[in-house]
């Protein structure tokens, strides 16, 4: 396609003429805009106009300078047109060239070989078109296809997804239970065992409010009575805890 693009590229630019760099015939100095025949000049918009104002010359064919008819005139005999192609030399040439440079060469009438050559184009480009109306046709549908993949890939990225995070949040909710059944089973243990404490507690400053009363006394008889039931009560709580 690029090589096909570069060719038409170079194609037009060998049979259009650069008219962007062309100066005015007149001042020399702006770009030319225009093209008369009459005048057999180029001129930019101003001379163009300050030319053409005068009543006499307002009948000259002025049409832009890119659109310029092509030269009919034979450059080595400025009195005869070119009406014929040389096949041999492969240019234009008139009647006078073929009685000389061109004598004897194969040459063929201009209206016959410009026909010839418009149906050798046409046939040329119409290939052309069809492959690169085959190739933009082929482009949409893979364009097509792309957008059709991407939207399933799209989708089952989605759903997938989806199915993650309902999995996820499943194991979440069962894993959460499970850890507030733990968490309810250790809280509920721990406070029993608190409960527990609390009444040991309770017990020991009674039991200590009790022997602090016989030390007090200073008996030591009835010290020395109770000593296996301190002694024993002390031993079984050391036990239990």
């Amino acid at each position: 396609m690029n090589r096909t693009a570069k060719d038409m590229a170079e194609f037009l630019s060998s049979i259009t003429q650069d008219y962007t760099n062309l100066k005015c015939g007149n001042c020399a100095t702006n770009k030319c805009t225009y093209w008369c025949e009459k005048c057999d000049s180029y001129l930019c918009v101003t001379c163009s106009d300050n030319i053409h104002s005068q009543k006499i010359l307002q009948n000259h064919a002025v049409v832009p300078s890119n659109q310029k008819p092509s030269s009919n005139i034979c450059s080595d005999h400025p009195d005869e047109k070119l009406k014929l192609w040389c096949v041999t030399c492969e240019i234009l040439v008139c009647r006078d060239c073929l009685l000389f440079k061109h004598k004897d060469h194969v040459y063929t009438s201009l209206q016959d070989i410009a026909q010839e050559t418009k149906l050798k184009i046409k046939l040329s480009l119409q290939p052309i078109r069809e492959n690169l109306e085959k190739t933009a046709s082929k482009i949409h549908s893979i364009i097509e296809e792309q957008h059709q993949h991407y939207e399933a890939t799209t989708l089952e990225i989605d759903e997938t997804f989806q199915q993650l995070y309902t999995s996820l949040e499943s194991r979440k909710i069962k894993l959460m239970e499970q850890l507030n059944e733990y968490r309810g089973k250790e809280k509920s243990l721990l406070e029993r065992y608190q409960a527990d404490i609390n009444e040991q507690l309770k017990a020991i400053q009674a039991r200590e409010a009790l022997v602090q009363q016989i030390f007090n006394n200073n008996d030591s008889i009835q010290i020395m009575k109770m000593r296996k039931t301190l002694v024993d009560y002390d031993q079984t709580i050391d036990q239990q805890y």
